[in-house]
């Protein structure tokens, strides 16, 4: 209802919206809306407004409904977005109004210069209504718009350029060489020591606000009607839908009726719970449906409303949902109440062949096979119990029969399996056969004494375990034959792999054992060759640098002799003779361990020596390259002739030098001072290199700009002294050029440089000046030799031009825009 309220006091407080909605499109050259041109002479007038160097624009209209004709015609003109060479001619049937409407200062400026002596009767309307008058409205009183029109478009291309009048301003003066000249004093530009960007004035053409309100008026009346409309739609859609969900649940209710009446147990529990949440969703829906019918028309249009259809959309799908839900479990109640006795009747007569297959191995094989016999009859009971149950409480004799049925499944397989695990049973000694073969081959193939290891042990108990397996296998007992199986093929798979792993250690300890020797051999070289590096460092590095590790080092180096005891006693487990390959295994991975620390000890002393030889060699390089670059910074100020405005960096630099070479005359070396140090001494160096070097471009540029641009001013000045007068030109330009003097005593180089920029600005504008001068004097020549002078004002307002007059007019009046 606000948003309403908005919209209706916003059309009240702008009535004129209507006027402005009611602006054609712009189609083309001519729009004849009123039919007041007649068709054959279009074209005419089309090629007619084809000119140079405007184009016209056409429209008549029936009536402006109480519009000023130039405050409509400007409403055209900027709707269309003509621009400043185009002009539009607005003519008003019902007014007998002629609107010439453009925005062009040039053309006002030609118009304001017509002569007053215009045939227009004595009127005082302004030039441009005189215009119109002058060269429309005599074929228009004779009812010929097609004519009158080409006539006023022939008259405004016809109109001459302004010449200007001569300026009283302008001086004469003589020059030495007794010329008679014109001297005119042009207004020195000033020329800005910082450039700064001035804002061109905006020339866009005014912003039709009526418009844009009218607009916006109309898009929040799209939206509403579209709110109002989605409502509607919403409540309509709820209130067909909720009568045919509220009958399903009805349906559902009745046919769950039954079970209530005539189940047991579970399925009668299940049956009044679903009926009672039947019971309830229909509730529900009636007061839902007693809520939608209160809506009125008058209610369409609350905010509340919106968000009550949001929610009964929201409760009226979950109780859609819930329904589907209660529906499935009936639906399932009555399956299981329709199929259970087939299901039941199929199973019983799968568990009769089960039994014919029982007897049958029973009689063939003689086993008793008492287990499949007893799980036999409980299934058989089982199924008995489902079958009575079903009557009365369908739901629970399915549980049970969904039980017995995975008893049955499992059984079926059992019976199933008993020719293969007698077959299992039967092939087992050519399993156990081949085990033995096996094992006693990599016996043979390594010369293993099999020490603490027993596989043929494993071969007698998988025999003992598949006797077993056969007792069980008689009785019926499946489960059991499955588990000592596995339980067979585990054992012989153990007796050939221990025997395997003997072999494998043999090998593995004897390749060790060499790997062990070699290194050992190798340490006393190892350990002169650190000493030496040692010897090396010592006087050349601080002791903090090193000292840790080497001494980590020489505190591991003792085990060695310990590595050489226990070397030798697991070659003594590994003999042939003895072949304790599990003790020596053990032993010779606590050897290789130690052996590793030891190594890794090496790796990180050598990796430091080579971490302390890499920095020296780099803090000289850095050096090197400092001194190289300080001292070529000192060459380029020299040649250059530079200012010195570096003494605190040179002072620090030279510090940096000495410091740095007493360090390296001073060993051994703290090499994270001298690291630190060499660092920043070719860091600075660098960066005063890079602004002197700078600093050096900046001079020459600054020199050479100078000098060009005093090359170019005294030669522009000597050539327009003539015709200007200079000397705030010159008395600038010295200025600035003391300026930049200065600024290149100073060493400020990159300033001078951009000052000097300024005096091309200066000779530029010196120049321009020259050239108006010269153009002034053509321009007097050209009045001193025309026949007749004429007068104008300057037109410098932005804002569109427009005058008109009226037809069928007695006394020839001329309204210049306004009604009459």
């Amino acid at each position: 209802m606000r948003l309403f309220l908005c919209i209706f006091v916003l059309a009240l407080a702008f009535p004129g919206i209507t006027a402005a909605a009611d602006i054609p499109a712009k189609k083309g050259l001519v729009q004849d809306i009123a039919k007041m041109l007649p068709k054959e002479t279009i074209p005419q007038i089309e090629k007619a407004a084809k000119g140079e160097p405007y184009t016209f624009y056409v429209l008549t209209v029936n009536s402006l409904d109480g519009e000023e004709s130039s405050d409509y015609a400007t409403m055209v003109y900027n709707e269309w977005n003509l621009g400043t060479d185009d002009i539009l001619l607005l003519i008003s049937k019902q007014e007998r109004r002629i609107e010439m409407n453009f925005n062009n200062a040039t053309l006002q400026e030609k118009i304001d210069a017509l002569p007053d002596n215009m045939d227009t009767g004595g009127m005082t309307d302004s030039k441009l209504s005189q215009f119109v008058d002058a060269h429309f409205i005599p074929e228009a009183k004779k009812g010929n718009f097609a004519k009158a029109s080409i006539e006023l478009m022939k008259a405004t291309y016809a109109l001459k350029p302004i010449v200007p009048a001569v300026d009283d301003d302008v001086k004469t003066g003589m020059e030495p060489d007794g010329n008679n000249t014109s001297a005119v004093e042009t207004p020195l530009p000033q020329i800005p020591l910082a450039k700064q960007e001035t804002p061109e004035p905006a020339m866009g053409t005014p912003i039709n606000w009526s418009l844009v309100i009218g607009i916006v008026i109309g898009l929040l009346l799209l939206a509403a009607l579209a709110e109002l409309i989605f409502r509607v739609v919403r409540l309509h859609r709820l209130q067909k839908r909720l009568p045919g969900l509220m009958v399903q649940v009805n349906q559902a209710s009745e046919s769950i009726k039954p079970y209530i009446d005539l189940s047991q147990d579970k399925t009668l529990q299940m049956a009044m719970s679903i009926d009672k949440q039947l019971t309830d969703t229909l509730l529900r829906m009636n007061n839902l449906k007693q809520e939608l019918s209160l809506i009125r028309v008058r209610h369409w249009l609350l905010p509340g409303l919106r968000k009550q259809l949001k929610g009964a959309v929201g409760a009226l799908a979950e109780m859609a949902e819930y329904t589907a839900q209660l529906t499935k479990q009936i639906t399932h109640i009555e399956e299981v109440d329709r199929n259970l006795k087939q299901l039941m009747a199929d199973a019983e007569g799968r568990l009769n062949e089960v039994a014919l297959a029982i007897e049958k191995e029973q009689t063939n094989r003689g086993w008793p096979l008492g287990e499949l016999v007893q799980r036999q009859r409980i299934l058989k009971s089982q199924l008995e119990e489902s079958r009575q149950m079903s009557t009365f409480d369908p739901l629970g004799a399915e549980e049970r029969f969904n039980h017995a049925n995975e008893a049955l499944l499992q059984m079926e397989q059992d019976v199933a399996s008993i020719d293969f695990y007698s077959n299992s049973y039967r092939d087992f000694p050519n399993e156990m056969a081949a085990c033995r073969q096996h094992f006693e081959h990599i016996v043979q193939e390594h010369r293993l004494k099999l020490v603490r290891i027993e596989p043929y042990e494993n071969v007698e108990q998988a025999h003992a375990v598949s006797e077993q397996m056969y007792k069980h296998l008689q009785n019926g007992d499946i489960p059991a034959v499955i588990q000592h199986v596995e339980r067979m093929r585990q054992l012989l798979s153990e007796a050939v792999q221990m025997t395997q792993r003997q072999a494998d250690l043999k090998i593995k300890n004897t390749n060790d054992i060499e790997l062990v020797i070699s290194k050992l051999a190798a340490y006393p070289e190892q350990d002169t060759g650190l000493i030496a590096v040692t010897e090396r460092v010592r006087p050349l590095y601080r002791t903090k640098h090193w000292e840790q590790m080497w001494h980590a080092y020489r505190d591991k180096l003792p085990c060695i002799e310990d590595i050489s005891r226990s070397l030798r006693q697991v070659q003594q487990w590994c003999a042939e003779e003895v072949q304790e390959y599990e003790l020596a295994r053990e032993e010779m991975d606590r050897i290789l361990h130690a052996l590793g620390e030891l190594d890794e000890c090496i790796d990180n002393y050598r990796q430091r020596i080579r971490e302390l030889d890499s920095a020296l060699d780099e803090a000289k390089r850095e050096q090197s390259a400092a001194e190289a670059a300080y001292a070529k910074g000192q060459t380029t100020i020299s040649s250059n002739g530079l200012v010195q405005q570096w003494n605190l960096k040179r002072n620090n630099l030279a510090k940096l030098q000495s410091s740095l070479r007493q360090l390296f005359a001073e060993p051994p070396y703290d090499m994270k001072l001298i690291s630190e140090m060499s660092q920043q001494f070719v860091d600075e160096a660098e960066r005063f290199l890079s602004e002197v070097e700078r600093a050096a471009i900046y001079k020459r540029n600054a020199e050479r700009e100078i000098e060009q641009a005093e090359s170019r001013f005294y030669s522009v000045q000597a050539r327009a002294r003539r015709k200007i007068n200079v000397n705030s030109y010159s008395s600038q330009y010295s200025s600035i050029s003391s300026e930049i003097a200065q600024l290149m005593q100073q060493g400020a180089y990159e300033q001078a440089a951009r000052s000097a920029a300024m005096l091309t600005g200066i000779v530029t504008a010196m120049n321009q000046a020259y050239d108006e001068a010269i153009r002034e004097e053509q321009r007097q020549e050209q009045l001193r030799n025309s026949s007749h002078s004429s007068d104008g004002s300057s037109w410098g307002n932005s804002s569109n031009s427009s005058g008109g007059s009226n037809w069928n007019n007695n006394n020839n009046n001329s309204s210049g825009g306004s009604n009459w």
